[in-house]
This record gives structure tokens, sequence and C-alpha cells, in this order.
């Protein structure tokens, strides 16, 4: 899973993502809060033409066993701190952004023909 986030300056400074098989108890995502960075100078500018892994954050989640066969999962991400994105306070008319949120699912059927595939590896080796 992955996505990309920034602040303005007065915006959120920490996040955390979430996740629910429920909608209703999230449980956080990795150990830590991380780090937003305001899309101010002197960090690249972010927009829907510029990329920049500054802005990037990306999660394994497949060993998160409480979403193997959920019928429904729920991700929310969270703002974990009042200091913003330059160090100062969250401001009420502080921004946040989200973009290019990427959920990857292998499809079962490609997890047996990989499974079926080291099998058969494995019995040319013997």
């Amino acid at each position: 899973m992955s996505y990309d986030q920034t602040s303005s300056n007065t915006g959120p400074g920490k996040g955390r993502l979430q996740y629910s098989t429920d909608g209703i108890n999230f449980t956080p995502v990795g150990a830590a809060d991380y780090t937003i960075v305001a899309n101010a100078s002197p960090n690249p500018a972010w927009n829907a033409t510029t990329a920049s892994s500054l802005y990037s954050y990306t999660y394994d989640l497949s060993a998160i066993t409480a979403l193997n066969n959920a019928s429904a999962v729920y991700f929310r991400v969270v703002d974990t701190s009042t200091t913003s994105a330059n160090g100062g306070t969250v401001a009420v008319a502080g921004t946040d952004r989200i973009d290019n949120f990427i959920v990857q699912v292998p499809e079962p059927s490609a997890l047996v023909l990989a499974g079926f595939g080291l099998l058969m590896l494995r019995w040319r080796r013997n």
C-alpha cells in the first residue's frame, strides 16, 4: 500500500496510518508516527505533475493476518500531534493533502501459480 502526502507549513507535521475491519476500531500500522513534509521551500514542489519520494509513504501489510479474507478493510490517516510541518502549532487554516492512494492485493490465482511454480522448482531439484 502506498500514498503521497504533504502539508502546508501550518498543517499537520506528524501522521499515522491506521486500519480497521469494522470501520469503528482502528489499529495503528507500524511502531511510530511519521513526519509529514511541508510543500514549501526548501522542499521540491508537490503537485500533480512533479513526483518526489520525499512525500511518498509505503507499507507492507502482508504480515497483518487480521486483513486476510476480510470482507471490508478501512484505512485512515490521522494527525497525531499539535506540531505543524514547519515546527510551530497546527493552525485551523493549515492544510494537508493525500494523493495516489494505492492498495495492491495479489490475485488468488497468481498466488496459486506462484506456489505451483515453487513446487515444480523444488521437485526438479530432487
